[in-house]
């Protein structure tokens, strides 16, 4: 998708947020690293630590896409922030413990903020997932999007500078509980697919959402006073599953 990216890169390129703007927080500067990545040491992360470190591994590859720029990652208890200077990218709960935090709360638990603050990028979520979620808002607006599975869907412009607004604080937060693609085939998902369903944020499935109907219309409550209600099988009413065509 080299070609569909090249054609793109305009409209990324107004989509980078001021990057010849005293207003703007420089990350890479004409093909150069002017920052690197920062996140929690495993063990402190908690239940986060595998999401946050997918976030970090996932904006590194493709801000090397993008720029051929490599951003080193690094981790970093709390007690250390001082050493992480700006302009620094730091993703989960060491950017809340630099300040930004999450202001809202979702039933997804996967709400995210991306701030700059104080010199630096931070984005951090309700959750790990929430983490890599605001990872992927922040490509997005660099012009990179994911539209099918595999490098085939995936389109990611060609960028010497990247730049976002100093006083960038965007923030998103969903009521869902069910949010994801239909799928299937031998041995789906697979890496692929899993990979393009993330980035469009839509691995969220809580709960069972097949063949609920009997969970609302009981045949225990209805089918003695309302047969009508349930389908004929084999010529007879019967309490296997409603009846679609009765009014």
């Amino acid at each position: 998708m080299r070609f569909v990216a090249q054609l793109l890169t305009g409209l990324a390129l107004v989509l980078t947020i001021g990057c010849q703007s005293t207003n703007a927080l420089d990350l890479v500067r004409g093909g150069k690293s002017q920052t690197g990545i920062w996140i929690l040491p495993a063990e402190q992360a908690g239940e986060a630590a595998n999401d946050e470190r997918a976030a970090a591994d996932e904006l590194a590859r493709v801000i090397k896409l993008m720029s051929g720029v490599a951003l080193e990652i690094h981790t970093a208890p709390p007690a250390e922030k001082p050493i992480i200077t700006g302009p620094a990218i730091v993703l989960g709960g060491l950017a809340n413990s630099l300040g930004a935090a999450i202001s809202g709360e979702s039933r997804a638990k996967d709400g995210f903020r991306v701030q700059v603050k104080d010199g630096r990028l931070l984005i951090v979520g309700e959750s790990g997932a929430g983490v890599f979620y605001g990872v992927s808002w922040l490509l997005e607006q660099w012009g990179c999007g994911w539209y099918a599975p595999g490098t085939v869907g995936e389109v990611i412009p060609e960028l010497a500078n990247l730049s976002v607004a100093n006083d960038l604080n965007h923030a998103e937060f969903s009521d869902s509980v069910n949010r994801r693609f239909w799928y299937g085939g031998k041995n789906a998902p697979g890496p692929a697919t899993q990979g393009w369903i993330r980035h469009n944020k839509a691995d969220l499935n809580v709960g069972n959402w097949n063949h609920a109907w009997f969970g609302l219309v009981s045949d225990k409550t209805y089918f003695k006073d309302h047969p009508e209600y349930f389908g004929v099988s084999h010529g007879k009413r019967a309490a296997k599953q409603l009846c679609t065509t009765n009014p």
